[in-house]
């Protein structure tokens, strides 16, 4: 696990949020390839739009099928918090809030290696 202090606030968009299971089914509205969301897909699940990493989906022609657990969860940071990824994947991190324990995802332009 890597340890990174927070430079600069962060508030996501909550209505994003889902948590999805493993085999579960998404629709694929389209897949991202710029630099900032380079390898992540925009879906829909249960009615609601998300972001998946490529990575975590087994894509058909219009849907996908989800390879593993998926939680979307951005945190809401400040600057100085410190964080601990478990995984840095396509411009991200996930992983929790030192003090708080809270899990969730964080853009990696707003993280700083503090190890």
């Amino acid at each position: 696990m890597s340890q990174y202090k927070v430079i600069k606030k962060y508030l996501p968009d909550e209505n994003l949020f889902v948590k999805i299971d493993k085999n579960e089914e998404v629709q694929i509205i389209g897949e991202y390839n710029s630099i900032t969301w380079k390898n992540w897909v925009e879906c829909i699940y249960m009615n609601k739009k998300c972001y998946i990493p490529k990575q975590y989906l087994e894509i058909k022609k219009n849907y996908a099928i989800l390879n593993r657990f998926y939680n979307s969860t951005e945190l809401t940071v400040y600057s100085g918090m410190l964080f601990y990824a478990e995984l840095v994947l396509n411009g991200w991190a996930y992983g929790k809030l030192l003090k708080s324990n809270i899990v969730g995802w964080l853009p990696l332009d707003i993280l700083l290696l503090s190890e």
